[in-house]
């Protein structure tokens, strides 16, 4: 009687974030045995890892047969990004933060050029000279409404409250949504032409490059902002060009 053919293992799969915290790590310079041990998994697995991840451009080792994948390599890039600004996030909060993106440019979907016009867009930036963080200020116009970033919720509400500001909330993390980003960009772009010499020179410099950005690009950059929420729509809440 022949003998029936022995059923091949079944593969093992490494949870994705576990993946990306492997490749963080090696792009910190810690060698394969130091990630295992930090991980408690094999060392051949870290290789096996990372070698997919050289040659892919993403940390999804030994993908199965059936369900298509979700991202696509520039989004896997992302999420390494994401990991590696916060190494103890996990998958369900990366894809928490998608659908909250989602979430955000369907509500916004039917505002205009014109309407995201009369909102004031905030944010923080922070331009380091010997351990000192220098900050930017904006003015609005009393009819605009405001989108704050990152402000301390109790000064928030009192700031909202005492000028009777309509707030529109923002996801948090998300780059890809907030037009004041392509400023800082410019912003940073100029100021490290020629970088500060101490922090009083930082102070005269920051405010004299912000007023030289013209008016035009500014506009420009809040006028792409519905194609900004389409994009993210289209991404699925993952990364866009912008």
């Amino acid at each position: 009687m022949p003998t029936q053919p022995k059923p091949k293992p079944r593969r093992h799969q490494w949870p994705q974030d576990l993946g990306l915290q492997c490749v963080y790590k090696h792009n910190s310079g810690l060698k394969y045995g130091k990630i295992a041990t930090q991980l408690n998994i094999p060392k051949a697995s870290v290789a096996k890892i990372i070698r997919y991840y050289k040659k892919h451009g993403h940390a999804l080792v030994s993908q199965r047969s059936g369900r298509p994948r979700m991202t696509d390599v520039r989004q896997d890039r992302r999420i390494v990004r994401e990991v590696e600004e916060n190494r103890s996030i996990i998958a369900s909060r990366l894809a928490a933060q998608a659908g909250t993106e989602i979430a955000y440019a369907k509500k916004y979907e039917t505002m205009t050029e014109v309407d995201w016009e009369e909102v004031l867009f905030t944010d923080e930036a922070m331009v380091e000279i010997h351990g000192t963080t220098g900050r930017v200020s904006v003015w609005r116009r009393t009819h605009e409404a405001i989108m704050h970033l990152r402000t301390p919720p109790r000064r928030t509400k009192r700031v909202l409250r005492d000028l009777i500001l309509k707030a529109l909330t923002h996801p948090t993390q998300s780059p890809d949504l907030n037009p004041i980003e392509n400023i800082w960009a410019i912003m940073k772009w100029e100021f490290n032409k020629t970088p500060a010499t101490s922090l009083e020179d930082l102070k005269q410099k920051l405010p004299k490059i912000c007023n030289q950005i013209h008016d035009d690009v500014m506009k420009r950059a809040v006028r792409f902002k519905p194609k900004r929420l389409d994009a993210v729509k289209q991404a699925k809440g993952c990364h866009t060009k912008y």
